[in-house]
């Protein structure tokens, strides 16, 4: 999993990552709160519904399978985010500080405030390992496909 070396990451792909970072954080409460959509979409409901003129879903059913698949993708995400901190946790701790500290998003840490947290003597070595945790992040999401030519 070695992200390609002494390239940059494009402004959206660091954007995305960094999303991806504070996703770690916010997923939980937002797998609970599709978790309880999903019973509720499934609870069965005998009113009868006019049509509407609207793109949102209109059945039951297929506000259940809009919320089972937006339930997916979000155990997806966290199950990839949890396996990469464990992995990081093991190999590259310093980089776990820089996710908690960093991308939390209650904190809202600047760059700045976290050098100093850190006590990075030198900006430049906190700016290389925050690169690193954002490539890590392209690597497991593949936002790597712009430098090949591919989208973001």
């Amino acid at each position: 999993m070695d992200h390609i070396v002494d390239q940059k990451l494009s402004k959206t792909a660091r954007n995305i990552a960094e999303q991806k970072l504070n996703n770690f954080f916010t997923l939980p409460i937002r797998i609970d709160h599709l978790e309880s959509r999903l019973v509720t979409a499934t609870t069965p409901n005998y009113q009868t519904s006019e049509g509407q003129s609207h793109k949102a879903p209109s059945s039951p059913v297929e506000k259940a399978v809009l919320a089972r698949e937006e339930l997916d993708h979000a155990l997806a995400e966290l199950s990839e985010l949890v396996y990469l901190r464990k992995l990081l946790e093991e190999t590259q701790p310093e980089l776990i500080r820089i996710w908690d500290l960093r991308f939390r998003k209650g904190l809202r840490n600047t760059d700045a405030i976290v050098i100093q947290e850190l006590g990075y003597g030198n900006r430049q070595s906190y700016f290389n390992d925050r690169d690193a945790l954002l490539g890590r992040i392209a690597d497991v999401f593949g936002l790597w496909d712009d430098l090949r030519g591919g989208k973001t």
